[in-house]
């Protein structure tokens, strides 16, 4: 018997079930099966963003890459703490900023 249905027969007849690590991983590996996902490490996503023009004592206006608008009323993507686009998932990059200025 597969772990799927031992756990639906333990829920049936104990109205719960609990799984120690062995059985949670065979758990898992039958999902994963099942659903026929393939499990591949993550995608190194990049999201360009860029701000409107506009007034910065305002709000601020930031355009993605992938089609998105975010407004902050203080600050940037940056000052807050926006390190993944919040649309895409991929890791937000910010136009270079001058140092002299």
């Amino acid at each position: 018997m597969n772990m799927i249905s031992q756990l639906r027969q333990r829920v049936s007849e104990d109205g719960a079930a609990s799984l120690n690590i062995d059985e949670f991983n065979r758990l898992q590996t039958e999902w994963v099966t099942r659903a026929k996902i393939e499990v591949l490490p993550p995608v190194a996503r990049e999201c360009a963003w860029g701000m409107d023009d506009g007034d910065p004592d305002s709000g601020s206006m930031w355009n993605s890459a992938c089609g998105q608008s975010w407004f902050f009323y203080e600050g940037g993507p940056e000052e807050n703490n926006q390190h993944y686009c919040g649309n895409c998932g991929g890791k937000v990059l910010l136009p270079a900023q001058d140092p002299t200025l």
